[in-house]
């Protein structure tokens, strides 16, 4: 979404709340937020998902993003769909 500039993370989050849900836009924002491929990096080289989740760095601005282990499986299972 950010990438298609379809969704501001600064601007458009509660319009996207109203849309999908709470739950649903801080899957997305964080998906949007995060850095992917070094979430899929640490989930390669360890083999599995870490119970605890992930503690990431935003993209843009180095705030602290917790991503849990349930955000962490949902953002490797649409990256294995972006690969098949």
């Amino acid at each position: 979404f950010v990438s298609m500039n379809l969704y501001n993370p600064l601007t458009d989050r509660p319009k996207l709340q109203e849309l999908i849900g709470a739950e649903a836009e801080e899957l997305v924002y964080k998906f949007c937020v995060i850095d992917r491929q070094q979430l899929e990096n640490m989930v390669l080289s360890s083999g599995r998902i870490e119970l605890d989740g992930y503690t990431m760095k935003h993209i843009r601005t180095g705030e602290t993003i917790q991503v849990s282990e349930r955000e962490a499986v949902a953002f490797i299972v649409e990256t294995m769909a972006d690969y098949a």
